[in-house]
């Protein structure tokens, strides 16, 4: 009986203890709730509904804190561009006319932060790299073609001819636009503010002239006939600042509790031209109507935006009722204690009743580890291209000038910006943002073409001389690299995915030929006289197509500096599918004198791969 009593008191002591942990366990989880509401007054004098129990007023007087958040992100995006101007002075089928209007798309991309001290009111800044693109094009241009005598080279008459004229400019700012940010419906919000553009670098302006297929006309550039032309100037940004508004609107996506996905539309409206009023002289029809002088105003540019963020937010809780702080900081307190007893309890419980514990019952060294989420790291990346470059030549002989095209490559820089998500240990989903420049380079020492000698007697003679060419090609792109990386070992990663790249900037060419040493003749240049042993031409084409698409692969190794901060070495191949320029038949007169007749040559689209080494910094959020 002894015993069993005892038993029996045991028991009871086993049941009240669980009675108790179970009523402090659900306490201490509550306390929270507790917390928030007066405990001690647990009804005001009127009655309350229930809708007005969770209705959340942020007004200073009745509530007991609010959060004020704070956000840093990356934006990126493209600006539709539309541009406008008067030209007065000159004809109206003058190429000059192609002035008047333009639009075109360009890259943008930047940070943004706001802090929002009030519910539904934040206070926010963008500050952005914000290239700015457009052009027009004109059909109905008549203007003076010049008729080339082929032997000497010299013009000895001009007739009118149809052509297109096109155009494209481009500019680029360092935009700062303060903004108020106002949500009036959950993740809807309107934002709105002054905008600030500081000119980052020259306005470049390219004009290009096209013959109508019809024509027999062409255009000759020293010495070499083809059906277009292009003439590309360059001027500094006046005035360098301009000043406008932006308005917009967006909607954050929450991924998680504290990442959000932004996308995001909006208009700049700017007040300050982009570039002052000029004069200047029209020659495009100075031998048929005479030279004439034209005026441009200034030129108007504004911006429609389309972008897409990535904010990252950071809680701060800020009390803004003393009273109600010091009032409830003595039920927090307890809250804590119990809390505390609680937890103490639950761990105690077993070890103090049963030290050994529960018959049968199996102890583990560890506790279960709990879901930490998702990993997110955000990272920096800089490193080199080397591009290389390839296209077919048909129609042109082995020693031809236009055979130095076939083929070509070059180093040139990237950088931007990488983001990844770790969906597991070893597999993650990432995307890299870069601006990626490309330049390539060919040469050719066996090119043989007509040349003139003096001949002593105030004319010349055209003889083959063997000359040096070499061109070199440029272009930027923004490119945009969706990824899957996965682990091999420990640091050891490789990834995949596709690759998109637009255009940011025009194609420019240069081309450079030197006579060699050893021969005796000179090039002519326009003016009839005779050059030194060098000449050189560059052309500015507008990018075709502007959007590339292709695969990246890539093997880097993840260098740890710290728990959250990597050192990523990284080398990689950008296989394109698309390629970089068009195909172009031209005309070949280089040799119509020593070796006659003159030749059609396809030229055929270049492709375009790149080689990547870059080096990262990862910073795990």
């Amino acid at each position: 009986m002894l015993i069993s009593a005892g038993n029996f008191s045991v028991r009871r002591l086993i049941t009240i203890e669980r009675t108790l942990v179970t009523l402090v366990t659900l306490v201490s989880l509550s306390s929270n709730v507790f917390a928030q509401e007066d405990v001690l007054r647990p009804y005001d004098k009127k009655k309350t509904t229930r809708q007005d129990s969770v209705r959340v007023d942020i007004s200073p007087s009745k509530t007991s804190r609010f959060q004020s958040m704070v956000r840093v992100g990356v934006e990126g995006g493209i600006n539709a561009n539309f541009a406008s101007r008067t030209v007065t002075g000159t004809l109206s089928t003058s190429p000059l006319m192609v002035l008047e209007s333009g639009s075109g798309v360009s890259p943008v991309f930047g940070i943004y932060a706001e802090v929002q001290p009030w519910q539904s009111i934040a206070l926010c800044v963008r500050v952005l790299y914000d290239a700015k693109k457009f052009g027009a094009e004109k059909t109905d241009v008549i203007e003076d073609c010049p008729i080339i005598e082929p032997i000497s080279g010299s013009v000895i008459g001009y007739r009118l001819a149809s052509l297109n004229s096109t155009y494209t400019t481009s500019v680029s700012y360092v935009t700062i636009s303060p903004a108020l940010r106002w949500t009036p419906f959950d993740h809807f919000f309107v934002q709105a503010g002054p905008v600030v553009q500081l000119a980052v670098g020259s306005i470049s302006s390219t004009i290009t002239e096209t013959m109508d297929p019809s024509e027999l006309c062409q255009f000759y550039t020293r010495g070499v006939a083809s059906k277009e032309i292009s003439t590309t100037t360059t001027e500094d940004p006046v005035p360098s600042t301009r000043f406008g508004v932006d308005v917009g609107i967006g909607y954050a996506f929450s991924i998680a509790s504290w990442i959000e996905l932004v996308p995001r539309i909006g208009y700049q409206w700017m007040f300050t031209p982009y570039t002052n009023a000029g004069t200047g002289l029209d020659d495009s029809s100075q031998y048929s109507n005479g030279l004439t002088t034209f005026t441009t105003s200034e030129g108007s540019l504004r911006s429609l935006q389309a972008t897409l963020s990535l904010w990252f937010v950071l809680l701060l809780r800020l009390y803004t009722s003393l009273f109600v702080r010091e009032r409830s900081m003595k039920i927090r307190f307890m809250m804590l204690l119990i809390s505390i007893v609680g937890v103490t309890t639950t761990w105690a419980q077993e070890d103090v009743l049963r030290p050994k514990g529960r018959p049968g019952s199996v102890v583990t060294s560890s506790p279960k580890s709990s879901s930490k989420g998702l990993t997110w790291r955000l990272g920096l990346e800089a490193g080199i291209n080397y591009s290389m470059t390839s296209r077919d030549i048909t129609g042109s002989s082995s020693t031809s000038i236009f055979q130095t095209f076939a083929s070509g490559s070059g180093v040139s820089p990237l950088f931007g910006v990488y983001v990844e998500v770790a969906l597991s240990k070893s597999i993650s989903l990432g995307g890299r943002f870069l601006y990626d420049m490309k330049s390539v380079h060919g040469s050719k020492s066996d090119v043989i073409r007509d040349c003139s000698v003096d001949d002593g007697s105030g004319g010349f003679t055209t003889v083959p001389a063997t000359i040096n060419a070499d061109y070199t090609n440029k272009i930027s792109y923004i490119t945009i690299n969706p990824l899957l990386r996965f682990s091999i070992t420990d640091g050891l990663f490789a990834h995949i995915g596709p690759v998109v790249q637009v255009a940011a900037s025009n194609i420019e060419s240069t081309l450079n030929q030197s006579v060699d040493p050893n021969e005796t003749c000179r090039f002519i240049d326009a003016a009839g006289q005779y050059t030194l042993t060098s000449t050189s031409s560059t052309t500015t084409a507008t990018a075709s197509p502007t959007t590339r698409f292709g695969l990246d692969v890539g093997l880097g190794y993840m260098i740890p500096l710290s728990s959250t901060i990597h050192l990523v070495p990284r080398v990689g191949y950008q296989y394109m599918f698309t390629e970089y320029d068009a195909g172009v038949k031209v005309t070949d007169n280089t040799q119509a004198v020593t070796n006659p007749p003159e030749r059609t040559v396809e030229i055929s689209k270049g492709s375009l791969n790149s080689l990547q080494a870059s080096l990262s910094l990862w910073f795990t959020l």
